[in-house]
């Protein structure tokens, strides 16, 4: 999908809008699909499509697009986040432990204990960024079985009908462009299919 076509380093955005849940008509919470969405716990996602390409620079459209989540829904996924820096920390110690207790050489001096902290926080930073979005998955998808990962947003409907046309998410790579799709033709029928199906507005930003 992705070809190298020139090295444009300046990105000039041309159309931003936003598709918002049609609260006024009741919007269904996408994460549970049983209760009434809360217009202050809606879920932010971007995506843009590259519009075309110069030889020092590129044209995109942005659209933010607000997936309904319900204030239950909310709360749930508040207590299934398990913050970044608790889990870098506690491997952070681990690691440490297991430093110190099986080479007492990191102990013996400033500059061998200064080296071991280096060292326990590279591989604790490693760690973390593998087991700490796949733990919040389990741990959620174990104790909310009805509703949905926060970001598991790819089959709501208004974003899958805007991939489906070449929307990506994102900002578009500064070097590394895809043949520019942009229809806007395509657009303005996506977008009316989505309001008149999907329960949405559009907002011009």
């Amino acid at each position: 999908m992705f070809r190298r076509k020139s090295f444009a380093i300046f990105a000039k955005k041309k159309i931003n809008m936003r598709v918002l849940p049609n609260y006024r008509n009741n919007a269904t919470c996408y994460y549970c699909g049983k209760e009434v969405a809360d217009s202050s716990a809606g879920v932010n996602k971007k995506l843009n499509c590259i519009t075309n390409t110069h030889l020092a620079s590129y044209e995109y459209t942005k659209i933010n697009i607000e997936v309904p989540r319900c204030e239950d829904c909310e709360k749930k996924h508040k207590k299934a986040i398990i913050p970044r820096s608790i889990v870098f920390f506690v491997v952070f110690l681990i690691i440490g432990w297991l430093l110190l207790s099986k080479d007492k050489d990191f102990s013996s001096s400033m500059p061998n204990l200064c080296f071991a902290i280096i060292l326990d926080a590279l591989f604790s930073l490693v760690i973390t960024f593998f087991i700490e979005s796949p733990f919040r998955v389990f741990y959620h998808g174990i104790v909310y079985k009805d509703c949905k990962d926060v970001d598991e947003t790819d089959d709501y409907e208004p974003i899958k009908k805007l991939m489906e046309i070449g929307y990506i998410k994102g900002k578009p790579k500064a070097y590394t462009h895809p043949d520019p799709k942009f229809d806007k033709a395509k657009l303005n029928k996506t977008l009316n299919d989505i309001v008149m199906n999907d329960n949405c507005v559009i907002d011009d930003e």
